[in-house]
C-alpha cells in the first residue's frame, strides 16, 4: 500500500469522529412559555452531522438556469405552481398568471387586480403570500386584507371576494374548507370558513388578545404552526371552530419562517434551522439543529431536501433524509436574482423575485 493511502485512512477516521461530536453548530433548546398553557417539553440538543465523503449522488434541484420572466415594476413576492400554470402575487393586490407548460418560455396569459395601491400597502415586508385551492387563489395583502380570486378559468381571473375584518393579512394557507390567515398583532391567527369563496366567514381567532406578532402559518396533520417574533406556536385545529393553543416556545433570536413535511417541522430561528417533531406525536420537541450563514426568508421542502432562501441571491440545500441529522448538501448563488419565495414543482424550482420570477432545474 502506498504511503499516501496509509495517511488517508487516519485522516478519514479523524474527520468522521469530528463530524459525530457536538460542535459549534449545536442549537440549544428554548424553554416553552407557560402563558398559553404549555407544559415543559422534552428537548434534545443535537449537533448536525457533516459527512461529505460519504454522500452519494445528489437528487436535489441545482442552479441550472432555465428562464426569466419579467412582470412589471412591482415584480412578484410569491409564486404558486399548479399543473401548467404559475400564479404570482403581483402588484397592487393582484395576481398574474403564466402558462409554464414550456418552462423555457413562460407566457403571461392573464392578470387581475383588486384595487389601486399607489402607496404600496400590499408590499410591506413579509405581507404578500399566495395559495391556490380548488380553482381559487388566496392572496394576503398586508394592510389591504385577504383577496380571493376565481381562477377556474386561468385566462380570465376575477375577484371573488375581499376579506378585511381584521384589517391585515400577512400569510394564508388553505386546507379543505378553511383558510388560516395570519392577521394583525391582536388577532394573531384567524380561521375562515371558505366553503363559499365568494363569502368567506370568520369562525375563530385562537390567539386573540395575546398580541403575538406572527408572520407565517403552516397547517400540518391537524395542527397549525406559527412563526412569530416571540417564538414558534402550536395550535390544535382538528376542530377549526374550537382551536386549542398548546403553547409557544421562545426563540433564541426570532422565528420568521417555517415548513412541515414528512412527519417533521422546520423552523428558522434567526440563522438556526430547527427540526421539530410534530404535535401529532405528542408534545413538540426540538430533535436537531443546524446553523446557516443567514436568516432565511423562505423554506420549501421536496424529495428529502429543504431549500432555504436568504432573499438576496443565495439558496442553501439541506439534506433532510435523516431529519435528526440534517446537513448542508450545497449552497449556490443566483446572481441578479434576489429570490423572495420558493416553490418547487416536479423537476423545477420557481423563485419569485423583485422583477418577476425565475425558473431553475
Amino acid at each position: 500500500m502506498s504511503k499516501s493511502y496509509r495517511l488517508l485512512f487516519p485522516l478519514l477516521a479523524l474527520l468522521l469522529v469530528a463530524a459525530l461530536l457536538p460542535g459549534e453548530h449545536s442549537v440549544q433548546a428554548a424553554e416553552p412559555n407557560p402563558t398559553l398553557g404549555a407544559t415543559p417539553v422534552p428537548v434534545q440538543s443535537v449537533a448536525p452531522v457533516f459527512l461529505p465523503f460519504l454522500r452519494g449522488k445528489a437528487n436535489f434541484l441545482g442552479d441550472e438556469y432555465i428562464s426569466c420572466t419579467y412582470i412589471d415594476e412591482t415584480g412578484a413576492t410569491d409564486i404558486y405552481v399548479q399543473g401548467d400554470y404559475a400564479y404570482c402575487a403581483s402588484g397592487w393586490g393582484g395576481i398574474t398568471i403564466f402558462d409554464v407548460s414550456d418552462s423555457e418560455l413562460p407566457v403571461q396569459i392573464s392578470s387581475a387586480r383588486s384595487f389601486a395601491d399607489p402607496v404600496g400597502l400590499a408590499f410591506q415586508s413579509g405581507n404578500v403570500k399566495i395559495d391556490v385551492s380548488d380553482g381559487f387563489a388566496y392572496r394576503s395583502c398586508g394592510n389591504l386584507g385577504l383577496v380571493i380570486f376565481d381562477v377556474r378559468d386561468p385566462y380570465d381571473p376575477k375577484v371573488a371576494s375581499v376579506w378585511t375584518q381584521t384589517g391585515f393579512a400577512r400569510d394564508v394557507q388553505v386546507v379543505g374548507d378553511y383558510a388560516y390567515v395570519v392577521a394583525d398583532s391582536y388577532h394573531g391567527l384567524c380561521i375562515l370558513d371558505v366553503s363559499d369563496p365568494t363569502a368567506p366567514r370568520w369562525i375563530s381567532s385562537p390567539l386573540a388578545g395575546y398580541n403575538l406578532y406572527s408572520t407565517r402559518v403552516f397547517v400540518y396533520e391537524g395542527y397549525a404552526y406559527l412563526a412569530s417574533y416571540v417564538g414558534w406556536l402550536v395550535i390544535d385545529v382538528n376542530d377549526p371552530y374550537n382551536p386549542n393553543p398548546l403553547g409557544y416556545w421562545a426563540p433564541l433570536q426570532s422565528c420568521n419562517v417555517l415548513y412541515a413535511c414528512d412527519g417533521y417541522c422546520y423552523f428558522a430561528d434567526g440563522a438556526n434551522l430547527l427540526v421539530v417533531s410534530p404535535a401529532s406525536r405528542g408534545e413538540p420537541a426540538i430533535i436537531a439543529g443546524i446553523e446557516l450563514d443567514y436568516e432565511p426568508v423562505d423554506l420549501f421542502a421536496k424529495n428529502g431536501y429543504l431549500y432555504a432562501s436568504n432573499g438576496n441571491w443565495i439558496i442553501t440545500v439541506i439534506d433532510i433524509h435523516m431529519p435528526e441529522r440534517p446537513y448542508i448538501e450545497t449552497e449556490f448563488e443566483l446572481y441578479m436574482c434576489g429570490p423572495n419565495n420558493i416553490f418547487i414543482e416536479e423537476e423545477y424550482m420557481y423563485l419569485a423575485e423583485g422583477s418577476g420570477f425565475k425558473i431553475f432545474r
